[in-house]
């Protein structure tokens, strides 16, 4: 609504207004964006592997600027606030479901099946997973006085697991792709809507 008021009453230029509106919003939260996923892969005792590190850090930050181009270009198309929260919220409710974040993906009927190629969690979860899961073991820890050791029957791969959640389909650098390619549509989505307002004279 305030981008909208800002370039209809010709104060500002739309490409001023998208670069501001942008480098500000980003700068605001990409800085503590970086410390909390620092702290948040320390937390969750991830494997401590830079190029791993590297790969979560770089899926969560595209993840979280295709969200915010989503919001951005919902906000620049409708003139009213409420709608525009409303279409922001039902967007990324679709986005869970038809994503696999919320439901398998074996689940979804087909003819719905290709809405999860627009949800931005189904490719942070695929790369998400991939990065983590591949190659790794997981096993039931007997621990005994002595040590602890590994079960032959009760060990699950890695790739194994992710194959049985159909999440072996593509590579990691291609869901990244998808990602930034999501974030170029939707941040042209928006530049287009501020385009086409009418100038207020």
């Amino acid at each position: 609504m305030c981008v909208l008021m800002k370039c209809s009453v010709l104060h500002y230029t739309m490409q001023c207004v998208i670069l501001s509106h942008e480098c500000i919003s980003y700068n605001e939260w990409i800085y503590c964006a970086i410390i909390m996923l620092n702290l948040l892969y320390m937390l969750l005792g991830l494997e401590k592997d830079l190029l791993k590190f590297g790969i979560y850090l770089l899926t969560l930050l595209l993840t979280a600027c295709a969200a915010s181009a989503t919001a951005f270009s919902f906000s620049a198309g409708l003139s009213v606030f409420a709608l525009a929260n409303i279409c922001v919220a039902l967007s990324f409710v679709f986005q869970m479901i038809f994503g696999g974040f919320l439901v398998n993906l074996k689940s979804i009927v087909v003819w719905l099946s290709w809405l999860q190629y627009l949800s931005i969690f189904r490719f942070s979860l695929n790369a998400l997973f991939e990065n983590e899961l591949q190659g790794s073991v997981f096993c039931d820890r007997i621990v005994n006085q002595t040590s602890a050791s590994c079960m032959a029957n009760k060990t699950v791969i890695g790739d194994v697991y992710l194959d049985s959640l159909n999440y072996l389909e593509y590579n990691i650098w291609f869901n990244e792709m998808a990602l930034l390619v999501n974030v170029i549509i939707t941040l042209t989505c928006a530049y287009i809507c501020l385009r086409c307002i009418k100038k207020e004279k």
